[in-house]
């Protein structure tokens, strides 16, 4: 069994303390979106949800603060609109080594 010091323990990153964490953004093009909800289905992060009756309906963002985007792309790769995807990176701050990724993709699409 590993013991771990408090000192180490609250080094651990919180993906709630907004403070050591850049959260993601989804773009969600209202144009495109149907309001299926199949975005809000399979994100990880709870971070979207649908609102609106009928041929209104359309995703949206929650409150980041709340629910933050990781940045998986899920919604990207389940939309069959095109009509979301993530534009940056999940990733923290403050004493944690930033690593360089190179640039930020989308995954492919699920068919």
């Amino acid at each position: 069994m590993s013991y771990i010091r408090f000192i180490d323990k609250i080094r651990i990153p919180n993906y709630y303390n907004m403070k050591i964490v850049t959260t993601g953004k989804a773009i969600i093009d209202e144009e495109k979106c149907n309001g299926c909800g199949l975005c809000t289905k399979i994100c990880p992060g709870r971070a979207l949800g649908v609102r609106g009756e009928g041929k209104e309906k359309k995703a949206y963002m929650l409150d980041e603060e709340v629910t933050p985007c990781v940045s998986c792309n899920c919604c990207y790769a389940i939309c069959k609109k095109d009509a979301i995807c993530s534009t940056t990176g999940f990733d923290f701050n403050y004493y944690y080594k930033q690593i360089h990724r190179g640039a930020f993709e989308l995954p492919r699409k699920y068919t």
